[in-house]
Order: C-alpha cells, then structure tokens, then sequence
C-alpha cells in the first residue's frame, strides 16, 4: 500500500522558512534567564512548569554549581553522556536524578557554530516535534510513531552559571535501541511498505531534511519509531538516500520508487 498525494514543495519550504525566520527573530536576544523569564512571551508555553518536580531538582543542582563547563564538572555533578560532543552538536545525557527524561545541552567550551542562541535551538526542536505530533494524531498512526515531548529548562538567575549559556533541553525519554539494535530493527521485518509510506509522508510534509538516518528515526522497544531529532524542519528536499543502505533489499527497492514518484513532483 502506497500513499499518493502531490505537494507544492516550494511553496511549503517558504511558507516554514518565513514562519521560522519570524519565530526566531522574534526571540529576544538578550540574556535568557529566570529573571528575564517576563519578556519571553513567545517562549512561556515551552518552558518547563515552575511546578514541574524536575524544574524543582534542576533548579537546586544549577544553583549549587556550573555542571556545564566542561566535560568534568558535567560528570561531576552526576551527568552520564549518552551522545558526546561532536563538534557544534548537542550532548546527550542522562542523570540518575531524573527519571523518564534525557537532556540536550551545550558546554560553555563548546563553539555552536550558529546565529542562533542554544534557546533558540531548543526552540526549533520543539516546534518540529510538534508537527510530527500532530500528523501522527491526525493520521492516527500512533501505533507506529511517536514524538518525545521536550521543554526548554533555563538557569535560575542566580545560578552559578556565569557563562553564555541559559537553558538546556529536557526531553521524554522514548526507549530506543542502541545503535546496534536500531540497525537491526531497521533491517528487519517491522519495515514494510506501507510503514516506509507512512514515515515518507511525514518527512516530506514537514520537510524533515535531517530525519532519514536511524539514529534520528529510530526504533523503540514498544515496537514504534520515535523521531528524536527534530530541529531541521521545514527545509527541502529531503536526504532520502541516506535510509537506503540500512534497509532489506525488498525495502529499500520499495523506498527508492517511493523516493522516485515523490521527485517527479518536486519543485525546487
């Protein structure tokens, strides 16, 4: 079963690039922190509740202490890296503190690379999750795909964080399988045409460039694939490619004409 349909792609990619450039610039670029939390006003809904138990713990771990200097002050103060560093991107951790969640942060030593603040980032990532969200619901395919719900957390004002960084990113954490497993997952018989369908139909609607390595789309032990990666959205076209050499044979013939109807109707 293949899901056909026909997208004005250069109309969508200025559309979402239009909205970002306004979401983004609108974002004050002065010193994100708990004091300053007032003139947020585009970003209030996506902060972590003050009620919230985890903004509690948080809030006590960041005013003790800078935990992200470095590396060592990371792990100090009872970080566990998932993901290290690469570069301009994230690290992932967890902390046996805070159970069900994981963290995306940058070091102060590290060099983002971008324009962007890492709020802004933070930002990006959740407004891309969001419209997974809502095709999944729309579509009703929650038994195929999820999307983790995240929450910018930022310093309280008084934290000993003197640095240029405000916030990290506190995400649902989604059970997914280690590199190895997801791989396997991805070769296996849980893909078949109608999921690559599925999953092509999201992609392309939102323009998720970055979506098609397992490791941004992978597979969890309930059996669904989670979208874990969200920040690029809205950009055209797709790497499509990059899926193929992690599928079967069968699959991934089936993925390229996916791939190939979809092309014919690209306009770039």
């Amino acid at each position: 079963m293949t899901y056909c349909y026909v997208l004005d792609l250069h109309q969508l990619s200025m559309h979402y690039k239009i909205i970002t450039i306004f979401i983004l610039l609108t974002l004050p670029l002065v010193s994100l922190n708990a004091s300053a939390s007032h003139s947020l006003k585009g970003i209030e809904v996506y902060l972590l509740p003050e009620e919230n138990p985890i903004k509690m713990q948080l809030d006590t771990l960041f005013l003790e202490e800078s935990p992200i200097e470095n590396i060592s002050t990371l792990r100090k103060a009872g970080f566990q890296l998932i993901i290290p560093s690469k570069k301009t991107h994230p690290i992932i951790a967890r902390h046996p503190l805070f159970k069900g969640v994981i963290f995306k942060l940058y070091l102060e030593v590290q060099n983002i690379g971008k324009q962007l603040t890492e709020t802004q980032m933070w930002l990006k990532r959740i407004l891309g999750a969001n419209k997974v969200r809502k095709i999944i619901d729309q579509k009703n395919w929650n038994d195929k795909f999820k999307v983790p719900k995240k929450w910018i957390y930022l310093f309280p004002h008084n934290s000993e964080n003197s640095g240029n960084r405000r916030s990290i990113l506190v995400e649902e954490e989604m059970d997914i399988f280690d590199d190895q497993g997801n791989k396997k997952m991805w070769k296996g018989d849980s893909v078949d045409q109608e999921l690559l369908a599925m999953l092509h139909f999201i992609l392309e609607e939102i323009g998720l460039r970055d979506c098609t390595k397992p490791g941004n789309i992978a597979f969890c032990r309930d059996g669904r694939i989670a979208f874990v990666d969200t920040q690029t959205w809205g950009e055209w076209p797709v790497s499509y490619h990059r899926l193929s050499n992690f599928l079967s044979s069968p699959m991934d013939v089936c993925w390229k004409e996916i791939i190939k109807n979809s092309k014919h109707q690209l306009k770039i």
